[in-house]
């Protein structure tokens, strides 16, 4: 709580401040952008469908609400989101290898930099599970 110049008091829900900070700075490793919710549809924020089921785990096996329909969109967003970023990185850095400057590599660059050494290993698909647990990490805030 706050003291407004008014002197009355004004609740602040610092969690969705905390929570764009949190992503902000996870996205700045991952990719070296900044995080945009809009970018990112919604595939990172709650899920409340997946929270229930997980702790009532038979509402999986009657179909609760659609929850496999669900699950199968959201992947296929979340896919979509996760490649145009690996594609993006995957661009800037052919873009940027003409160029002198040096900056710190992302975690997606330093993925793609193995990708180019062990291609049959680092797949876009495993990168793109590494960087959706890195975010979904990030998404856990308390």
């Amino acid at each position: 709580m706050f003291r407004a110049s008014g002197g009355e008091t004004q609740k602040v829900n610092l969690k969705s401040v905390f929570y764009e900070l949190v992503m902000n700075v996870t996205m700045r490793m991952v990719a070296g952008k900044r995080w945009s919710p809009a970018a990112a549809g919604g595939e990172f924020g709650p899920n409340l469908i997946m929270d229930i089921c997980d702790y009532i785990p038979i509402l999986r096996w009657v179909g609760f609400n659609g929850f496999e329909k669900r699950l199968v969109n959201l992947q296929r967003k979340r896919d979509g989101f996760l490649q145009d970023l690996i594609d993006e990185v995957r661009q800037n850095k052919i873009n940027n290898n003409n160029s002198s400057t040096k900056q710190r590599k992302t975690i997606i660059e330093a993925l793609l930099s193995l990708q180019e050494i062990e291609p049959e290993y680092y797949t876009n698909d495993i990168i793109k599970g590494i960087v959706l647990l890195i975010l979904k990490a990030g998404k856990e805030v308390p």
